[in-house]
C-alpha cells in the first residue's frame, strides 16, 4: 500500500511514504515429535521481483542431535516440492545462524530449484532454543502471491537424514504488487486453516503545508499530517509492524533525521521524525520522535490482536538557511507475525 504526504518548503516540499503489508505465518501440520514450533520468516522487502532480498527464519523445538544442515524449500503451494518460480537469485550468509549449533563454518548454497541449504559438515555442537537463519541475496517472485517455505533440518550436510524424523512444516509469506490504485490501501492475507495477519491504513495521501522556520510543520505539531495502520492478526503469540525509509531529502539537500532519544523535532532547526498520537491500550507504540533509517518497531504486540492501531504523525522543521525545493522520501511498513 502507498501513502504520499506532501507539504511546502518556500517554494514545494513534499514527504512521501508508502507502505507494504507482509505476511510471515505458519500453515500448521499436524506436528509429531521432533517438529519445529513457532516458525516465522520475516523478508527485508516483500516487493514482487525485489533483488538481494533478505529472509530471516526463526524457529524453535528442533531435537537435540547435532545438525549440519537446514534446508530452506521455496514453493508455490503448500507442501510443495521446490520451485524456481518462488525463489531466485545467489543465496549469500550475512551473518553466522544463531543457536542452529557451531558459531562458524557455516555456509549456504542455492537456490535450486527454489531450495536453498546452509551446511556446517563439521559442526558437533546441539542446537539450542530460538534458532534464526538470515539468509541474503534472494530474488523475490516475479508475481504477487501467497507462497511457501518448508523448514527442515537434517544430521548430515548432504541434507539427507531428517533430525528426529519429522522436522517440517510449512510456514506462509506474501510478495506484493507496489502498483498504486484508489483503492489500494490495505493487505489482507488468510494463511491455510485459518491463521491471518493484516495489516491496514486509513489515508494514502496527507498534506504538510508550507513549512517555516518559527513552527513545527506549518503552525505546530498538530498540524502534521497523520496516518493511521492497524494490525490485526490470531498468531498466539502476536506481532511485530516495522517501518523504515530515508530522511528527507532534495537532490543533495536533507531535511535530516532527529537522533531517537537524544533530540526531538524542534522549531528552528532542521529536523525530520515519526512519532505516534494514539496506540490501542496493549500494544507497544513509539514513545518519541523517532528516527526510522533501520528498521524500527512502530507497533507491536506479545499476542493475539483485533485491529490495534497506532496513529503515526510525520513532524518536519526547518531553519532559516534551509535551501528551498520539493523534499521526499519513503517508508516502507512491514508487517510479521509471530505463530
Amino acid at each position: 500500500m502507498k501513502n504520499t504526504v506532501q507539504g511546502r518548503l518556500a517554494r514545494v516540499s513534499a514527504v512521501a511514504f508508502t507502505t507494504f503489508a507482509l505476511v510471515a505465518s505458519m500453515a500448521p501440520v499436524t506436528q509429531a515429535a521432533g517438529n519445529l514450533t513457532n516458525k516465522s520468516v520475516k523478508l527485508s522487502n516483500s516487493e514482487k521481483s525485489n533483488t538481494a532480498t533478505t529472509y530471516t527464519f526463526t524457529f524453535t523445538g528442533q531435537t537435540a542431535t547435532a545438525l549440519k544442515c537446514a534446508q530452506f524449500t521455496f514453493s508455490t503451494t503448500q507442501g510443495g516440492a521446490g520451485s524456481a518460480s518462488a525463489i531466485t537469485g545467489t543465496a549469500t550468509l550475512p551473518s553466522q545462524p544463531t543457536n542452529l549449533g557451531a558459531t562458524t563454518g557455516w555456509s549456504v548454497a542455492g537456490p535450486t530449484t527454489g531450495v536453498v541449504k546452509v551446511t556446517n559438515a563439521t559442526n558437533a555442537t546441539t542446537p539450542s532454543a530460538a534458532t534464526v537463519v538470515t539468509v541474503g541475496g534472494l530474488t523475490n517472485a516475479a508475481s504477487s502471491a501467497t507462497y511457501f517455505v518448508q523448514v527442515r533440518t537434517f544430521t548430515d550436510a548432504a541434507c539427507t537424514t531428517p533430525s528426529g524424523g519429522q522436522d517440517s512444516d510449512d510456514v506462509a509469506y506474501v510478495v506484493g504488487d507496489t502498483t498504486t490504485t484508489a483503492n489500494d490501501t490495505s493487505v489482507n492475507v488468510t494463511a491455510n486453516l485459518g491463521e491471518t495477519l493484516t495489516l491496514t491504513t486509513n489515508a494514502v495521501t496527507a498534506a504538510i503545508g508550507t513549512l517555516n522556520a518559527s513552527n513545527i510543520c506549518t503552525t505546530g505539531a498538530a498540524s502534521c499530517p497523520t496516518n493511521q495502520l492497524t494490525a490485526a492478526t490470531n498468531a498466539s503469540n502476536g506481532y511485530f509492524v516495522y517501518g523504515q525509509g530515508s530522511t528527507l531529502s532534495n537532490g543533495a539537500q536533507t531535511i535530516p533525521y532527529i537522533t531517537t532519544g537524544s533530540t526531538s523535532v524542534t522549531a528552528g532547526t532542521s529536523g525530520f521524525g515519526i512519532d505516534s498520537t494514539a496506540c490501542t491500550s496493549g500494544a507497544t507504540c513509539l514513545t518519541q520522535d523517532t528516527n526510522l533509517n533501520t528498521q524500527t518497531s512502530v507497533m507491536t504486540r506479545a499476542a493475539a490482536a483485533n485491529n490495534d492501531q497506532t496513529t503515526l504523525r510525520y513532524k518536519a522543521a526547518i531553519n532559516n538557511t534551509q535551501a528551498p525545493g520539493s523534499y521526499s522520501t519513503t517508508v516502507n511498513y512491514v508487517a510479521t507475525g509471530r505463530f
